[in-house]
């Protein structure tokens, strides 16, 4: 372990780092790394032994105040005179009002009323530097002195580190010379006479070079919401046009991860804030015009409460006064310059001091001041370290470090949400994440997507490979549909295993048909259907209501509950849920706007950046993430945390990765061969792609209901964005009439024709043409199987029965046109439903009785029922019935399927995959269960090259019973943690769960489990099964 420590050399020079670090073992602590629970007080836990750290403040807080209260409460009033004795008449020439802190407490106090005393200096006058710098310094060391006095002296309880924050560093010098065993009133007193050098030579300095306040407008600005790398590149180019360089503006501290402190003369500072603006105002125009994605750059400015811009390469010369003055007053000159250098001059990383701090093995930061002010700028820098901080120079502060119970609580290190390798018993290195210890799954899932998971194939095929694999609800669109659905994954899943179900809040009539009014998910889960998970996407529910849909689907049996929001707002509102059902795991999909089809514009890392400390503060919130994860390589940096370490924050780990986009060429994906080959091709872009244009082959268009989606830039796409021009504007839609016609033309949905100008005949084959097609001869094969031909007989040429019924109402439409009777019944010639079947007959027969078919031209009646016939319940007709305002939603409706319809090429079909992804896509046809494990290996690689270690456990999900380690529970410990058995071909919720939970269970002495309360026993056979025993009746 590196050891910073503070040294004093042959000749007296003091070695003054921002960080000083001293190993508490070796300093006689002996109890480093010692964690306590319970009620102690924060001191009693140091005292024994618990690591700490103390942090010293800089400027900009209210010194006096502070000095006051810390001083009456610790009666230190004559101590603090004893040390001003020594320097109480120096440097009045730029000290005019002096430096009496002593007296203005005194003329302060409401029961002093000394006319003749000293009164209380103005606001400016404490913060001019030349009396701020030796006051904050006082208070601080009036702090450490109470905290001597109430049992932690550094030199006997040595901390890890002592930090300063700015001038922080004279008091942290101080603290490491009672860890020295050389502190005390002189040394304390040689410090407080270096704070008046520095404060006075700072302050003449900066009125010479212009780093003064200049009215209202303060030397010194801090930055918030901004990346202070990304604030450095706008601060050199304002100052590229500064001719003289000590008059530039400069990123002075780095306060935050997005936390920064402008120093310099505050006109340019003010040019800083004004170049600042304007880049601001321009993400935004180019956000709300849908030109690029992400969090838009909006900083907020603060001016500082300081006399002088400390941290500027123009106070160099005050550095050397001081060093002058040093010398005429018998002081350190080494010290004194290297101290005025860091204070002055140097620039401040604070993250990057803090994380050394807990890098060495905090438990604690003590904040000795002044105020609270350094601990509200270090709590957001410690997050995620799992150290807590005390502004122990506060009366609360004191509270809470030497009152039972009062300590702070202390948010879970992010460290230990990283995931781990671990060994399965058939002996596979595999990923653990919260996620899989959860639901006994990879942390990699098969994201729910309309088409590509619509059907069961793909989606057992997931499941059976041991991934959590989710049937999207978009196209579970009838009870029948969703029936059948169900019943054919019952027979492609291996037994036991169980898919989620995917659905969409927002829209009304799927969300009532699945989980809403008719309720077809729960009531086919408790008819023992394979479904254990539902996951709510496009939207969240209220709060209310969003409880009672997961108590309802719990007590159905369904275990697991997902909420999919794609904003901060959305996030919190998921928190929020949560945190009403603290007894239940809830799982979050965090899903940025890089997503494959219907997308946001907001960015993942943004998302997670911002909510990231919230989500962790809650410990049944599973967090998983998607969009724009295409790559094994990808996934991995989001499950170990490596993600975050780019923009300057800790790892933050999640807890499992949704693959989407990657498995829309997979093996058992019913996408055509040709629009696979397309997704392979596709090199995708890392850039937002503008809505409405294109970029790296995808594109960015609307939906039939005017929102953003994401696909392939083809002609399809092409003719979307065309169409997205004109939408809503007949006028402009009746002027490019001959361009849209075309452009649909060379899609899947073309447009169905002039209806006006056409006969009943025509009318009719055309519509039989696009809802069937033409069938090509088959050629005859001797070798036919009996059942494949049984199962041609009974197979309908239409894809769906509604677009049969409407050509059954076109039909009897031709004929009550038709027939010479002007009222009155007319009698079908299709009242036989089998003769629909075969379309071509059926127009014949007509024809053959109304030869007027062939040259009649429809009724202008008939055109207007033609286009109300296609707006009827039911699927969307595969065509464009007339070119009007609507014709984006007539194009856009229902056009997703035909991307697995071989009657169409590629170019013809909406693709949507993601922008990012899609460039992961690198072959086709690649098995869904290999292609999930190929991700998965990639993290578990990442952790074994890291050097963790695997362990090995019995299996993904498990329960631990007592004492005993992962290796030892063996089946009963799996039996235990299950919310599911296989019972009779059915998933059941498991009956050990109906007795009590996993806790309530206790070792019996001969090897199995007791639940005391009922007299059941769990025990392990021989086959390694386990069997559960249960008294029917008292005694039995």
């Amino acid at each position: 372990m590196p050891i910073w420590t503070l040294t004093r050399s042959p000749q007296a020079e003091w070695e003054a780092h921002r960080v000083t670090i001293y190993d508490s073992a070796a300093s006689g602590g002996g109890l480093a790394g010692q964690r306590h629970s319970g009620r102690e007080p924060v001191l009693d836990r140091i005292l024994a032994g618990e690591p700490y750290a103390l942090a010293f403040g800089g400027q900009g807080a209210p010194w006096l105040v502070e000095l006051t209260q810390i001083c009456r409460d610790g009666a230190l009033e004559g101590e603090l005179a004893a040390l001003l004795a020594p320097v109480a008449s120096q440097l009045l020439v730029v000290r005019p009002s002096g430096f009496d802190p002593n007296g203005w407490m005194a003329a302060d106090a409401d029961d002093v009323d000394d006319p003749a005393g000293p009164g209380v200096p103005t606001d400016a006058v404490l913060r001019s530097a030349a009396v701020s710098l030796p006051g904050v310094l006082l208070s601080q060391l009036a702090a450490l002195r109470v905290l001597e006095m109430a049992g932690l002296e550094a030199g006997s309880t040595p901390p890890v580190a002592l930090v300063g924050h700015s001038q922080g560093l004279l008091a942290a010098t101080a603290g490491a010379l009672r860890v020295a065993g050389e502190g005390g009133f002189e040394s304390d007193a040689q410090l407080l006479a270096l704070a008046q050098l520095i404060g006075a030579a700072a302050g003449l300095t900066a009125r010479r070079r212009g780093l003064l306040a200049a009215g209202d407008r303060a030397p010194m600005v801090a930055v918030s919401h901004v990346d202070p790398a990304h604030l450095r590149e706008i601060v050199a180019e304002v100052a590229a046009s500064v001719s003289d360089p000590l008059a530039v503006p400069v990123v002075s501290i780095r306060n935050g991860r997005r936390r920064a402190v402008l120093s310099g003369p505050p006109a340019q500072l003010a040019r800083v804030k004004q170049r600042c603006a304007q880049i601001s105002a321009e993400q935004t125009a180019q956000r709300e015009a849908k030109r690029r994605g992400g969090a838009v750059f909006a900083p907020v400015f603060e001016e500082l409460l300081v006399e002088v811009g400390f941290h500027h390469p123009a106070l160099g010369d005050a550095v050397e006064l001081v060093a002058q003055w040093a010398e005429l007053s018998g002081l350190d000159v080494a010290l004194a310059r290297r101290l005025a250098d860091e204070i002055l001059v140097q620039p401040v990383d604070w993250p990057a001091i803090v994380d050394g701090v807990a890098a060495e093995g905090a438990a604690w930061v003590l904040d000795l001041g002044p105020g609270d002010l350094l601990s509200r700028v270090t709590a957001p820098v410690l997050r995620g370290s799992g150290v807590g901080i005390v502004a122990a120079a506060t009366q609360e502060g004191q509270r809470r470090l030497l009152t039972p119970g009062a300590a702070p609580e202390i948010p879970r290190a992010w460290a230990e949400f990283a995931p781990k390798p671990v060994t399965l018993p058939n002996g596979r290195v595999v990923t653990e994440t919260a996620f899989t210890r959860l639901t006994g799954r990879s942390p990699i899932l098969l994201a729910g997507m309309t088409p590509t998971t619509v059907d069961a194939k793909i989606v057992a095929a997931a499941a059976n490979a041991g991934h959590w694999a989710e049937l999207a609800g978009g196209g579970q669109v009838t009870e029948q549909i969703f029936a059948d659905r169900v019943a054919e994954l019952k027979t492609l899943l291996e037994p036991g295993r169980a898919v989620q179900f995917n659905s969409l809040f927002l829209d009304p009539y799927l969300w009532s048909l699945q989980l809403g009014g008719k309720k077809l998910v729960q009531r086919a889960r408790a008819a023992g259907a394979p479904l254990d998970g539902v996951i709510v996407t496009a939207g969240i529910p209220e709060l209310d209501k969003a409880v009672a849909l997961i108590e309802e689907l719990t007590e159905v049996g369904i275990e697991h509950i997902a909420f999919k929001p794609g904003t901060v707002a959305q996030i919190r509102e998921v928190v929020r849920i949560a945190h009403a059902v603290e007894d239940r795991a809830i799982i979050m999909h965090v899903e940025g706007g890089r997503a494959g089809g219907h997308h946001s514009w907001e960015d993942l890392d943004d998302l997670l950046l911002e909510t990231y400390a919230e989500l962790r503060m809650h410990s049944n919130v599973v967090v998983c993430v998607g969009g724009g994860i295409g790559t094994p390589e990808r996934a991995a940096e989001y499950l170990t945390g490596t993600w975050s370490t780019r923009y300057g924050y800790p790892a933050m780990p999640l807890d499992g990765v949704l693959v989407g986009t990657a498995a829309m060429a997979t093996l058992e994906a019913t996408t055509t061969a040709d629009v696979k080959q397309l997704l392979v091709d596709t090199p995708g872009t890392p850039d937002w792609v503008a809505a409405g244009s294109a970029e790296g082959g995808m594109a960015s268009g609307r939906s039939q209901l005017g929102a953003d989606i994401h696909e392939i830039d083809n002609t399809a796409s092409r003719t979307g964005r065309l169409l997205d021009e004109v939408a809503g504007d007949a006028k402009a839609v009746a002027a490019r009439r001959a361009e849209i016609v075309a452009a649909l033309n060379g899609t899947a949905k073309p447009y169905f024709g002039d209806v006006a100008e056409m006969t009943y005949a025509q009318w009719l084959r055309r519509y039989l043409e696009l809802a069937v097609g033409t069938p090509a001869p088959a050629a005859f094969d001797t070798g036919s199987d009996v059942a494949e031909a049984i199962a041609e007989s009974v197979r309908s040429p239409w894809l769906d029965g509604t677009w049969r019924d409407r050509f059954a109402e076109m039909l009897q439409r031709t004929e009550s046109r038709l027939h010479p009777a002007d009222s009155g019944d007319i009698p079908t010639l299709f009242a036989d439903q089998d003769l629909l079947e075969r379309g071509a007959d059926a127009i014949e027969i007509l024809v053959a009785a109304y030869p007027d078919a062939e040259t009649v031209q429809l009724h202008p009646a008939d055109v207007s029922f033609f286009t109300a016939l296609c707006k009827t319940p039911g699927k969307p007709v595969n065509f464009v019935p007339v070119i009007d305002a609507d014709v984006r939603r007539w194009w856009r409706s229902d056009s997703l399927w035909q991307a697995h319809d071989p009657r169409y090429s590629a170019d013809q079909v909406c693709v949507i995959p993601g922008t990012v992804a899609v460039a992961g896509i690198t072959r086709a046809d690649e098995p869904v269960g290999e292609l999930l494990d190929r991700f998965e290996q990639a993290a578990t690689d990442a952790l074994l090259q890291s050097g963790s270690i695997a362990h090995p456990v019995p299996a993904r999900r498990y329960a631990e019973i007592g004492d005993e380690s992962a290796t030892d529970v063996g089946a009963l410990g799996i039996a235990l943690a299950s919310p599911d058995v296989d019972w009779a071909g059915r998933i059941a919720p498991n009956p050990v769960h109906r007795l009590g939970t996993p806790e309530q269970w206790t070792h019996t002495s001969v090897g199995g489990l007791v639940h005391p309360e009922t007299g059941a026993t769990l025990t392990e056979t021989d086959s390694g099964q386990a069997e559960l025993a249960v008294a029917v009746a008292p005694g039995a």
